[in-house]
């Protein structure tokens, strides 16, 4: 029974040759869980009159972890080989061609770890490759968000909110507009996307509350990812609301004293020059 794999971890976020530790028991530890599920109920029961327990399963790391995208060789550590020496059917095997070929189907307590572990894998991880040592058996599993199609959908939106961010240079700007949900203390923040044609209007309307009309782009939860402006409308200019008004003003010509005398004023209103008896 072959008992060496090696996983190939590869991705935008994959470092050379590098791997947080956490990150690789995310990816080790649900292939743990589908090995053993794989294997039969050799061990004794717990108690007596109970039912048989499947053997403990996991894997040991040998050697560095490899250059590139990430490689790490792992061991299968099991008393599977002294429980059942004659054991034809090879786990790690079966775990990795049914990954390879879909339409091998795994059994479900062997699959659902899989499928737990494509939609969990760390950020920056595309797929995380398998092979069998000693053989050509290899499988792929891809996270779980790229094998599902696009969702989103374009749409004529109108939106209102306060135009609280606009960059001119790339294009771009943010509007904050009010909460959807209940839940949330704090305001939504909308993309937007504007051409040159509209930086003046983005310019005269910054810190503004305004209604945006254009183009969003609409995830499958009906929120904007984005959206391009047609047009803006200015609702409601309350810039002046923002800041405290200024404390100080200076008086009028009239209210302004002349020929004032220092030495009066300090002796007489601040008493800096007189003795204390």
């Amino acid at each position: 029974m072959e008992t060496r794999l090696t996983v190939r971890i590869d991705g935008p976020g994959v470092q050379r040759g590098r791997i947080a530790l956490k990150d690789l028991q995310r990816i080790v530890h649900p292939l743990e869980q589908a090995v053993r599920a794989l294997l039969p109920a050799t061990e004794p029961p717990a108690q007596k009159g109970g039912r048989a327990k499947k053997p403990e399963v996991r894997f040991l790391l040998f050697g560095e972890i490899g250059d590139g995208s990430a490689t790490a060789n792992l061991e299968l550590d099991t008393n599977l080989n002294q429980s059942l020496p004659t054991l034809d059917s090879d786990p790690l095997l079966r775990l990795v061609a049914g990954i390879q070929h879909p339409e091998e189907i795994l059994p479900a307590e062997a699959s659902r770890p899989i499928v737990r572990m494509a939609a969990h894998l760390p950020p920056g991880v595309d797929y995380v490759e398998l092979t069998v040592s000693g053989t050509d058996t290899q499988g792929r599993i891809l996270r779980h968000d790229l094998l599902q199609a696009p969702t989103a959908t374009t749409e004529l939106r109108t939106v209102s909110g306060r135009l609280i961010e606009v960059n001119f240079g790339r294009g771009r700007a943010r509007l904050q507009v009010q909460a959807t949900s209940r839940r949330r203390k704090k305001s939504d923040v909308v993309h937007l996307r504007f051409s040159d044609e509209l930086a003046g209007d983005m310019q005269s309307s910054a810190r503004q509350l305004v209604t945006i009309e254009g183009v969003a782009q609409i995830d499958s939860s009906d929120d904007i990812d984005w959206l391009d402006v047609q047009r803006v409308f200015v609702e409601y200019d309350d810039r002046r609301a923002l800041w405290a008004p200024k404390r100080f003003s200076w008086p009028a010509i009239e209210d302004r004293l002349e020929n004032v005398d220092v030495d009066d004023f300090l002796r007489h209103i601040h008493g800096v020059d007189e003795e204390v008896e």
